[in-house]
């Protein structure tokens, strides 16, 4: 008798653990990280990892963590620290890196963009000046880029 029972049971939490949830429904393709960019907003763009250590996105200025401004303004790097509503302003020894080709005589290489793609923990853009494709996603305590050539 406990073990039909104990079966039973079984099979009922074995039902209900099958089940859909709610949980697992794709929301991701509702959500736009692009809310708040501009303006007095300022929030970053790029992919970030809930409670992760880094936040990569492009900067569009001088200064690294700055953030993104809309065209046709240049891209200056991608900054791995970026914060939202703390009052913008570089913070926690940032990194910037940029990609590029060429000679290392010079010391600004910004450049205009295209294609840019902003998806939610996704970042893709194609730099004008040298065709290189630039995609970055993040995890809980690294960023990644993914560097191509287009020719």
């Amino acid at each position: 008798m406990f073990i039909n029972k104990l079966f039973k049971l079984v099979l009922l939490a074995l039902f209900f653990i099958s089940l859909p949830s709610a949980g697992q429904e794709k929301h991701h393709q509702y959500v736009d990280p692009m809310i708040g960019s501009e303006g007095l907003g300022r929030v970053f763009i790029g992919p970030s990892y809930p409670f992760g250590m880094v936040k990569p996105s492009p900067d569009c200025t001088s200064s690294p963590n700055s953030g993104w401004l809309p065209l046709p303004v240049p891209l200056t790097g991608f900054s791995q620290l970026h914060v939202s509503g703390t009052g913008g302003g570089p913070k926690h020894g940032n990194i910037q890196v940029m990609p590029f080709t060429g000679p290392l005589t010079e010391t600004d290489h910004s450049s205009l963009r295209e294609n840019e793609q902003v998806k939610l923990g996704y970042y893709s853009v194609i730099l004008k000046n040298n065709l290189i494709k630039t995609e970055i996603t993040t995890a809980n305590r690294a960023s990644f880029l993914n560097l191509t050539i287009k020719i």
